[in-house]
Protein backbone atom coordinates (compact mmCIF):
# COMPACT_ATOMS: atom_id res chain seq x y z
CA UNK A 1 0.00 0.00 0.00
CA UNK A 2 1.35 3.26 -0.67
CA UNK A 3 1.23 6.20 1.02
CA UNK A 4 -1.04 8.60 -0.32
CA UNK A 5 -0.65 11.39 2.13
CA UNK A 6 0.30 14.21 -0.62
CA UNK A 7 -1.75 13.38 -3.07
CA UNK A 8 -3.67 17.02 -4.45
CA UNK A 9 -7.25 16.32 -3.25
CA UNK A 10 -6.25 15.35 0.34
CA UNK A 11 -3.83 18.63 0.42
CA UNK A 12 -6.82 21.16 -0.52
CA UNK A 13 -7.71 21.70 3.06
CA UNK A 14 -4.32 23.47 3.85
CA UNK A 15 -5.37 25.91 0.71
CA UNK A 16 -8.12 29.15 0.79
CA UNK A 17 -9.17 27.48 -2.53
CA UNK A 18 -13.08 27.49 -3.43
CA UNK A 19 -14.77 24.31 -4.11
CA UNK A 20 -15.28 24.19 -7.63
CA UNK A 21 -11.78 25.40 -8.63
CA UNK A 22 -9.76 22.89 -10.58
CA UNK A 23 -7.33 24.68 -12.65
CA UNK A 24 -4.58 26.50 -10.89
CA UNK A 25 -2.25 29.09 -12.85
CA UNK A 26 0.77 28.75 -10.88
CA UNK A 27 3.21 30.21 -13.24
CA UNK A 28 3.75 33.37 -10.76
CA UNK A 29 0.72 33.44 -8.41
CA UNK A 30 -0.04 30.60 -6.89
CA UNK A 31 -2.39 29.73 -3.83
CA UNK A 32 -0.59 30.11 -0.35
CA UNK A 33 -0.65 27.73 2.40
CA UNK A 34 -2.76 28.72 5.40
CA UNK A 35 0.55 28.32 7.29
CA UNK A 36 2.17 30.48 4.75
CA UNK A 37 -0.27 33.20 4.89
CA UNK A 38 -0.63 33.16 8.69
CA UNK A 39 3.49 33.32 8.55
CA UNK A 40 3.40 36.22 5.95
CA UNK A 41 0.49 38.31 8.14
CA UNK A 42 2.36 37.61 11.16
CA UNK A 43 5.46 39.11 9.76
CA UNK A 44 3.72 42.35 8.66
CA UNK A 45 2.76 42.92 11.83
CA UNK A 46 5.78 42.85 13.49
CA UNK A 47 7.13 45.02 10.84
CA UNK A 48 4.61 47.13 11.49
CA UNK A 49 6.13 47.57 15.30
CA UNK A 50 9.59 47.86 14.67
CA UNK A 51 10.27 48.71 18.60
CA UNK A 52 9.48 45.28 19.33
CA UNK A 53 12.02 43.92 17.55
CA UNK A 54 15.46 42.99 19.06
CA UNK A 55 18.62 43.08 17.88
CA UNK A 56 19.22 39.35 18.50
CA UNK A 57 16.33 38.75 16.32
CA UNK A 58 18.32 39.63 13.55
CA UNK A 59 20.07 36.87 13.86
CA UNK A 60 18.10 33.91 15.50
CA UNK A 61 15.72 34.51 12.51
CA UNK A 62 18.10 33.81 9.84
CA UNK A 63 19.87 31.13 11.83
CA UNK A 64 16.57 29.27 11.76
CA UNK A 65 16.10 30.04 8.41
CA UNK A 66 19.40 28.87 7.05
CA UNK A 67 18.69 25.71 8.78
CA UNK A 68 15.47 24.75 7.73
CA UNK A 69 16.26 25.67 3.82
CA UNK A 70 19.46 23.70 4.54
CA UNK A 71 17.63 20.75 5.71
CA UNK A 72 15.12 21.66 2.11
CA UNK A 73 18.02 20.82 0.17
CA UNK A 74 20.52 18.52 2.18
CA UNK A 75 23.16 20.74 2.48
CA UNK A 76 25.07 22.03 6.08
CA UNK A 77 23.59 25.74 6.97
CA UNK A 78 26.77 27.20 7.12
CA UNK A 79 26.83 26.95 2.68
CA UNK A 80 23.88 28.79 2.75
CA UNK A 81 23.34 32.59 2.66
CA UNK A 82 20.26 34.55 3.03
CA UNK A 83 20.36 38.36 1.59
CA UNK A 84 17.80 41.08 1.38
CA UNK A 85 17.99 41.26 -2.60
CA UNK A 86 19.95 39.36 -5.16
CA UNK A 87 21.91 42.46 -5.94
CA UNK A 88 23.34 42.11 -2.58
CA UNK A 89 24.24 38.27 -3.64
CA UNK A 90 25.45 39.63 -6.97
CA UNK A 91 27.92 42.02 -5.21
CA UNK A 92 29.17 39.44 -2.61
CA UNK A 93 30.03 37.40 -5.10
CA UNK A 94 31.71 39.18 -7.21
CA UNK A 95 33.39 40.53 -4.53
CA UNK A 96 34.48 36.84 -3.54
CA UNK A 97 35.90 36.35 -6.88
CA UNK A 98 37.96 39.23 -7.41
CA UNK A 99 39.28 38.27 -3.90
CA UNK A 100 39.97 35.23 -4.79
CA UNK A 101 41.55 35.93 -8.21
CA UNK A 102 43.80 38.78 -7.00
CA UNK A 103 44.41 36.30 -3.81
CA UNK A 104 45.86 33.96 -6.79
CA UNK A 105 48.12 37.10 -8.25
CA UNK A 106 49.63 38.09 -5.50
CA UNK A 107 51.19 34.52 -4.61
CA UNK A 108 51.85 34.06 -8.15
CA UNK A 109 49.55 30.69 -8.85
CA UNK A 110 48.11 29.83 -12.07
CA UNK A 111 44.36 28.78 -11.50
CA UNK A 112 41.47 28.87 -13.05
CA UNK A 113 40.95 32.23 -11.70
CA UNK A 114 43.79 33.38 -13.11
CA UNK A 115 43.03 32.50 -16.71
CA UNK A 116 39.35 34.43 -16.10
CA UNK A 117 39.27 36.78 -19.23
CA UNK A 118 39.19 39.99 -16.87
CA UNK A 119 42.91 39.00 -15.29
CA UNK A 120 45.16 40.60 -17.66
CA UNK A 121 43.00 42.88 -19.89
CA UNK A 122 44.81 45.57 -21.60
CA UNK A 123 42.26 48.46 -22.27
CA UNK A 124 42.45 50.35 -25.21
CA UNK A 125 43.98 54.23 -23.77
CA UNK A 126 41.30 56.09 -25.42
CA UNK A 127 37.99 54.50 -25.65
CA UNK A 128 35.32 56.24 -28.56
CA UNK A 129 32.84 57.37 -26.51
CA UNK A 130 35.00 60.39 -25.11
CA UNK A 131 35.47 61.10 -28.56
CA UNK A 132 32.25 61.14 -29.48
CA UNK A 133 31.68 63.74 -26.14
CA UNK A 134 33.94 66.55 -27.26
CA UNK A 135 32.61 66.51 -30.77
CA UNK A 136 29.36 67.26 -29.91
CA UNK A 137 30.31 69.53 -26.71
CA UNK A 138 32.72 71.39 -29.85
CA UNK A 139 29.89 71.36 -32.05
CA UNK A 140 27.47 72.99 -29.19
CA UNK A 141 30.24 76.30 -28.22
CA UNK A 142 30.52 76.65 -32.63
CA UNK A 143 26.57 77.05 -32.87
CA UNK A 144 26.76 79.39 -29.52
CA UNK A 145 29.84 81.61 -30.76
CA UNK A 146 28.00 81.38 -33.72
CA UNK A 147 24.44 82.47 -32.48
CA UNK A 148 26.12 85.46 -30.45
CA UNK A 149 27.92 86.61 -34.00
CA UNK A 150 24.40 87.01 -35.28
CA UNK A 151 22.85 88.58 -32.59
CA UNK A 152 25.30 91.28 -32.43
CA UNK A 153 24.41 91.80 -35.75
CA UNK A 154 25.92 89.92 -38.30
CA UNK A 155 24.20 90.00 -41.78
CA UNK A 156 25.02 86.27 -42.87
CA UNK A 157 24.98 83.17 -41.25
CA UNK A 158 28.23 82.62 -39.53
CA UNK A 159 30.97 80.35 -41.07
CA UNK A 160 31.11 78.38 -37.34
CA UNK A 161 27.58 77.67 -38.22
CA UNK A 162 28.01 76.19 -41.64
CA UNK A 163 30.58 74.05 -40.52
CA UNK A 164 29.18 72.51 -37.60
CA UNK A 165 26.21 72.09 -39.93
CA UNK A 166 28.28 70.45 -41.79
CA UNK A 167 29.94 68.35 -39.32
CA UNK A 168 26.54 67.45 -37.84
CA UNK A 169 24.53 66.06 -40.43
CA UNK A 170 22.57 68.82 -41.19
CA UNK A 171 23.08 70.02 -43.95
Amino acid sequence: MSDRSFLPGEQRPLFELPEGIAYLNVANLAPQLHSVRAAGEAALDRRGAPWTIGAEDWFTDVERLRGLFARVVGTDPEGVALIPASSYGMAVAAANLAGRTLTDLILGRSTALTALPWVGHRVRRWEPEPLRWLGVRGLYVAYRAADRAEHRGRPTTSPLARIADVVSGRH
